[in-house]
């Protein structure tokens, strides 16, 4: 119920009132303490509400007649004033009604209250639609015709129960595959590091073993080059006569690669690693020498000489 006063600064003579008379005509006479009598006639003349501005999330809205989709809890701020030239500024009352309905329910006033600010915020939490009516009572208790704003609120995912609990479960699940999967990373590295040090042992020993057979290698290789250098020495140490000779069937000389024909003796000893001593056998001895072939061959002589 709106309710309203008058004094010095509304035309009355004196704040001080004795008693107060109304007329038929609705008009009032008030009788002061120090100023006499007053006639006060109300106006019938209404008020005018005017709608400043409208912003939501301190974004300002330019179409108010089509406000868009309220997020719930968002904070949506509506300022306006009263041309009134009856009632001063101070004085001036403001009645604000917010009715919500959700579907084909019957509309529920939230708000009925009255105000002498010239701003309202509201953050309406439940999804739904919205009315929101302001108006103003001068001081002659006439109501101006309301601003009405109708917007709508509807709850965003992070709000919303349905997105939000499957939304969770399957967070949830995937955090636990998630988990899982970084146990079973953690075990794979384990693996690895274990192959890689049993490689790395491996590797080593395989070296070591490589570094014996080499070093046995090097000594083999140091004996074959002794045993091929022996070889060698001897090799180059041994002449051998191989193939058909031709020789004279008569002076017994051999014809050599170039053509030349040279004694036995002197053909063996280039070929070959033989070498002679000359001496005489008994028939060459007997035929070039017989007089030494008989003293050697008459015992008698040989005594006496």
């Amino acid at each position: 119920m709106a309710c309203t006063s008058i004094d010095s600064r509304d035309g009355l003579g004196d704040n001080g009132v004795l008693s107060i008379c109304e007329n038929p005509d609705g008009s009032f006479w008030f009788a002061t303490r120090f100023a006499g009598v007053t006639h006060y006639r109300p106006s019938p003349a209404k008020p005018v509400m005017q709608l400043e501005s409208v912003s939501l999330s301190g974004n300002p809205v330019d179409d108010v007649t089509n406000l868009p989709p309220v997020p719930a809890g968002q904070n949506l701020s509506i300022r306006y004033h009263a041309t009134d030239l009856l009632t001063m500024p101070a004085k001036r009352n403001y009645r604000i009604r917010l009715t919500h309905s959700h579907g084909r329910d019957t509309p529920r006033t939230l708000l009925n209250e009255f105000t002498t600010e010239t701003r309202r915020d509201l953050a309406p939490r439940s999804p739904g639609r919205y009315e929101l009516l302001i108006d103003t009572v001068d001081r002659n208790l006439n109501y101006s015709e309301p601003i009405r704003l109708a917007f709508s609120v509807y709850l965003p995912w992070h709000m919303n129960k349905a997105i939000v609990v499957p939304g969770s479960a399957g967070i949830l699940l995937l955090l636990m595959w998630l988990l899982l999967l970084y146990r079973r990373y953690l075990h794979q590295q384990r693996l690895a590091r274990q192959l890689q040090e049993q490689m790395l042992e491996q590797e080593q020993q395989i070296r070591i073993n490589l570094e014996q057979k080499n070093r046995e290698l090097e000594r083999l290789n140091t004996e074959l080059k002794q045993h091929e250098q022996e070889l060698k020495e001897a090799l180059a140490n041994i002449k051998t006569l191989r193939g058909l000779l031709p020789i004279c069937s008569y002076c017994k000389r051999i014809r050599d690669d170039k053509g030349f024909w040279q004694r036995v003796e002197s053909y063996i000893d280039q070929h070959s690693e033989a070498k002679f001593s000359h001496g005489i056998c008994p028939e060459c001895l007997k035929k070039h020498f017989p007089e030494i072939a008989e003293e050697l061959s008459d015992p008698g002589s040989t005594e006496q000489t």
